[in-house]
């Protein structure tokens, strides 16, 4: 059963467009059909999306767990208990909404490497490079594309 406060979170969150697209559609499918697991999510959002064209097909499967885990991260989502799947037959997390507003993401989460570990790997890069056997040219062409900053 939905909470009054789930529904007013969910309508808050539709007329603003706070979660964005791709994490919207899997949020909109696990409030009105959850809890769920991430297959039964995906499984629902396929058959929602069948009439489309094969290119604009809603979220594959591990992307659907992507965005569970960005709107968990949000305060929206939230890890409900385990079940076994209705899709896949294995144990796996069940999914629910929350009553809370999305929080932003944390930037600094971010998966870019850091300036120091990119000059680790060029270093890296060239110590196999260059003390390999290789024709002048290959090499001055791994210094002037990969080495120089």
């Amino acid at each position: 059963m939905i909470r009054q406060t789930s529904i007013e979170a969910y309508n808050f969150i539709k007329e603003n467009g706070s979660l964005g697209v791709k994490r919207w559609e899997v949020y909109d499918v696990l409030f009105k059909h959850g809890p769920l697991s991430a297959s039964e999510i995906y499984n629902i959002l396929k058959k929602q999306n069948e009439h489309k064209f094969v290119s604009k097909i809603s979220l594959p499967n591990w992307n659907t767990r992507a965005r569970l885990t960005e709107l968990r991260e949000m305060g929206v989502a939230i890890e409900r208990g385990i079940k076994v799947c209705s899709v896949s037959g294995r144990n796996v997390i069940l999914w629910d909404v929350t009553k809370n507003l999305p929080k932003k993401l944390d930037k600094d989460k971010s998966k870019k490497p850091t300036r120091k570990h990119l000059e680790k790997c060029r270093d890296a890069l060239k110590k196999v490079y260059m003390h390999r056997d290789l024709p002048e040219n290959i090499k001055e062409f791994i210094e002037k594309m990969f080495m120089e900053e």
